[in-house]
């Protein structure tokens, strides 16, 4: 009797040799990682872009705000000189 070749394909053979992205659920769930991954990764530089634009704003506002306050030391003193400039004049 002759042997007869077995044709028949063999499905851990098929499953091996077919590529990834055919519908499997691991390519899939491969798939869906990375996106999540660059969701993430896109949230993430938005945070830090948003936290940097606010460091900006705070150190302006600190800049103001120690402008301001030399301006007002400036002008107590001035005030205080031309007081006693007057005390001067009054006094003559």
């Amino acid at each position: 009797m002759a042997e007869q070749e077995n044709t028949t394909p063999d499905p851990l053979e098929e499953a091996f040799n077919a590529p990834a992205a055919e519908g499997h659920p691991e390519a899939e769930s491969a798939e869906t990682a990375e996106d999540a991954a660059e969701a993430v990764e896109a949230e993430l530089q938005e945070d830090i872009a948003a936290e940097s634009a606010d460091a900006a704003l705070a150190a302006e506002r600190l800049d103001s705000l120690l402008r301001l306050q030399a301006e007002f030391t400036n002008f107590k003193n001035r005030t205080a000189r031309e007081k006693e400039q007057l005390r001067g004049f009054v006094t003559s």
